[in-house]
């Protein structure tokens, strides 16, 4: 019976290990793959921008993170492995806000729950990069949407699940300049 649970021990040792090394390298090759897609957009130039299915890019420095955020219906572009859109697209982002939604997935939206206030986010969008800084963050249950009416123009407002999903994370960021 030891000889098979010596055996056993360390085959489940052998296979989590396995399974956490593949977990990261996916993760890596999502990251690489994400990369070159923000270079052939930010490639393209303004013209093509606008045409394109993608809104922008959001990165956050401190982390070193960038991802897409694309057009189309909030829970299929997040399902997608996007940044979505959430309520309307703003016209000009130095006078409307942007509400964006994501997954807390790796990759995604999960740096949001290490964001801290005066932290920077940027957001580039049709050749301009825009600064803002976090102001302010709220937890909320998942129906809730009185967060809503604590939006000013022009702000960046960043929602994101929590580990049970009965509730969000809202990050409010303050437009700072465009660069």
């Amino acid at each position: 019976m030891s000889k098979i649970w010596d055996y056993l021990g360390w085959s489940i040792i052998f296979l989590t290990g396995l399974g956490i090394i593949s977990f990261y390298g996916m993760a890596r090759i999502d990251r690489v793959r994400q990369q070159a897609q923000i270079e052939a957009y930010v490639n393209q130039g303004p013209e093509s921008q606008e045409k394109s299915p993608y809104f922008g890019y959001i990165r956050f420095p401190q982390y070193q993170v960038e991802r897409l955020i694309r057009y189309g219906d909030p829970n299929q572009v997040v399902d997608a492995s996007y940044i979505g859109i959430f309520g309307s697209v703003p016209k000009d982002l130095q006078v409307e806000s942007l509400l964006l939604v994501g997954h807390s997935r790796t990759n995604l939206f999960s740096v949001l729950h290490h964001l801290q206030l005066k932290n920077e986010v940027e957001l580039y969008h049709q050749a301009t990069l825009y600064h803002y800084e976090v102001v302010k963050r709220k937890i909320i249950r998942a129906d809730d949407s009185s967060f809503l009416k604590e939006i000013t123009d022009p702000m960046l407002v960043l929602i994101t699940c929590l580990n049970d999903n009965q509730k969000r994370l809202i990050l409010f960021c303050k437009l700072n300049r465009p660069a």
